[in-house]
């Protein structure tokens, strides 16, 4: 699968299984700290797949080829900042950054034979020092931000 390409629904309709991956993160570390099996048809992609210039957060699912043959367009899951409401009813919201970004998110991957590895892509940096503001409002390019190899935690 190349850039500008999407799924069909046919192509989505060949898995019955969905893997629902937990990660954690802290400052520019993401770490896969679940993974459950559950019996449904994973969601489809709502774009299509993004070329590396592109502003944006999306994984994709490779196989033993390197080949893309799953991918979702999402939202930031990792933050850098949030807005707060001002106090005393005032009609204004303020963008806080975090100190030091942190959390958990999940996502949806097909659970099949063929899923050998995920990453991420994001023009939005994990941590203010690399390269971008520190409320992620200056976006670049998109690049590989974490990669699992999914057959090896299988194992676990």
């Amino acid at each position: 699968m190349k850039p500008g390409e999407t799924l069909s629904a046919d192509q989505m309709r060949q898995w019955r299984r969905t893997l629902r991956l937990t990660f954690s993160y802290e400052g520019d570390k993401v770490e896969l700290i679940d993974r459950r099996s559950v019996d449904m048809i994973p969601p489809a992609p709502n774009t299509a797949l993004p070329d590396l210039d592109e502003a944006g957060f999306w994984y994709v699912v490779r196989d033993d080829k390197r080949e893309i043959f799953y991918y979702r367009v999402i939202s930031n899951p990792m933050p850098l900042s949030y807005e707060v409401f001002s106090p005393a009813g005032e009609q204004s919201v303020t963008n806080i950054n975090r100190a030091r970004a942190r959390g958990t998110f999940e996502i949806l991957v097909p659970d099949t034979a063929e899923a050998a590895s995920l990453s991420f892509f994001s023009s939005h940096p994990l941590a203010g020092d690399q390269g971008g503001s520190e409320d992620g409002s200056r976006q670049q390019p998109a690049r590989e931000i974490a990669h699992f190899d999914l057959r090896e935690e299988k194992g676990r």
